[in-house]
C-alpha cells in the first residue's frame, strides 16, 4: 500500500518531469522559430499521450519502482503541458522581437520583459494541469497496486 508522502512525491515527480519537457519543447520550437509545424505535432499527439500516462499504472508489472512510472508519466504529460504556451506563441506577432532588438534589448532582456509577461498566464495553466495530472497519475498508482 503506498503512503501519503509517496503519492505526493509521485505527484511532484511526474509534474516536474512533464513540465521540464514541455518548456524544452516550447525553447526549441521558439529558438528554430517552427511553433506551427511543433504545434501540430504536439496535437497528434496529445490525446494518445495523455491517455497512456493516466492508464500506465495499469499496464506496467507491479514490481516496476514507482519512480520510473512517475518519469515515464510526465514525458507523456509534456506535449499536453507545451501546447498550452505554444498556442499563446502563436499569436505573437514576430516583429515584436525585432522590434526589441531594435530598441537595443539583449536575449535576456527579451525574455524577462517580452517573452515571460507574455506567458506568464499560459504557463501558470501548464502548472495547474501537471499538478492535477500528477494527483490523477497518483490515484490511478494507488487503484492499480490495491488487490
Amino acid at each position: 500500500m503506498l503512503s501519503f508522502s509517496s503519492l505526493f512525491i509521485h505527484t511532484l515527480c511526474t509534474a516536474s518531469v512533464g513540465l521540464c519537457l514541455a518548456a524544452l519543447l516550447s525553447g526549441v520550437a521558439l529558438i528554430i522559430k517552427q511553433e506551427q509545424r511543433t504545434y501540430v505535432l504536439l496535437l497528434l499527439i496529445v490525446l494518445p499521450a495523455t491517455a497512456a500516462a493516466v492508464f500506465l499504472p495499469f499496464l506496467v508489472p507491479s514490481p516496476l519502482p514507482s519512480f520510473w512510472v512517475s518519469a515515464v508519466q510526465g514525458a507523456l504529460l509534456s506535449p499536453l503541458l507545451a501546447v498550452t504556451p505554444l498556442v499563446r506563441l502563436r499569436n505573437i506577432p514576430s516583429t515584436w522581437t525585432l522590434t526589441a532588438q531594435e530598441l537595443g534589448a539583449n536575449g535576456q532582456m527579451r525574455l524577462r520583459f517580452l517573452w515571460l509577461p507574455l506567458l506568464r498566464k499560459p504557463l501558470l495553466l501548464s502548472l495547474l494541469l501537471a499538478c492535477v495530472l500528477g494527483l490523477t497519475g497518483a490515484v490511478c498508482l494507488l487503484k492499480a497496486s490495491l488487490p
